[in-house]
Parts: structure tokens; sequence; C-alpha cells
């Protein structure tokens, strides 16, 4: 993905985490919602996503949100394999160095509830950009990212609601 898109999808997502931590469609007058939004018939995630007290002044649920973009904006940049087009590794490196410094604030602080779900995505970013050369494969590349677990934690980690 060229610069231009890592923007356009860094402003959609953007705009997406906008609408939803405002709570999304409300009338005027209306309280916001109490807990996350579901469609009807959707079951609840198995693991909590409210955090402990206070927790929403760590140093993890400040930058949860940058987190999760450039976490997004790497694996469309390595995504970019899957379908055979050229990944900007210059691009993919640097974005796996903005979530690596991200994290090293953020481990710390991480609630207990989502810990393993960040630290595993730290884990498959690190694999994933391990594996940015000419020499290897797409498959090296997008495994880490593409996955069920990776997709579960991502899930996790983007909708986490940090008090």
């Amino acid at each position: 993905m060229r610069a231009g898109g890592v923007w356009r999808v860094l402003i959609v997502l953007v705009s997406w985490i906008a609408l939803v931590s405002c709570g999304g469609e409300r009338q005027a007058g209306e309280p916001p919602a109490t807990g996350p939004a579901r469609a009807s018939g959707t079951a609840a995630p198995a693991a909590s996503t409210t955090p402990s007290a206070g927790a929403s002044q760590s140093a993890f649920c400040l930058d949860l949100t940058t987190f999760n973009i450039a976490l997004v904006a790497y694996s469309a940049e390595v995504g970019q394999a899957i379908e055979g087009k050229p990944v900007d590794f210059k691009e993919a490196r640097r974005l796996a160095g903005v979530i690596a410094r991200l994290g090293e604030g953020m481990e710390d602080s991480a609630p207990a509830d989502i810990a393993e779900a960040f630290h595993r995505q730290l884990t498959a970013v690190r694999k994933s950009s391990g594996k940015l050369s000419t020499g290897n494969n797409a498959f090296d590349v997008v495994d880490p990212m593409y996955n069920d677990r990776a997709d579960a934690d991502q899930k996790a980690l983007n909708e986490y609601k940090c008090g």
C-alpha cells in the first residue's frame, strides 16, 4: 500500500472510531448507551471488555487508539501480499517500529483482562516484520497477522473500552 493508501485507511479508521466512541446514532437529549452496542441476536464477547476503575488514565488506555490505528495500517500494508500486490517494506518496517515503541510504553499498564491479546498482537507484529525481506515468501509475512487468533485479538483490542 502506498503512502496515500495508508492515509486513506487511517482516515476511514479514525472516522469509524470517532463514530463508535460517540455512541453511534442517538436522538437529541437521549443518554448514551451503557455498555457496548450489539446487533440483536449476537452473542456477548467471551472476555470482559470493561477495565478496572482508573484504567482510563493508564498509558495503555491513553495510547490504545493510536496503537489500533497503527496495527490496522500495518496489517493493511502487509496484507497487500495476499492479493499479489507489492508490499512497501520500508513503510511496513516503519509501522512495525511505531507499534513496537507504543507497545513498550503500554505493556506495564495493560489491564489484566486484555493484556494477553495485547501481547499476542505485539508478538505477531514482531514475527511478521522480522520476515520483511525479499528472501521470504508472502505467507511468512502475512500469516502472523491474518489468522483466527490474530483476528480475535485485533477485534478484542478494537472493542476494548477504557473507563
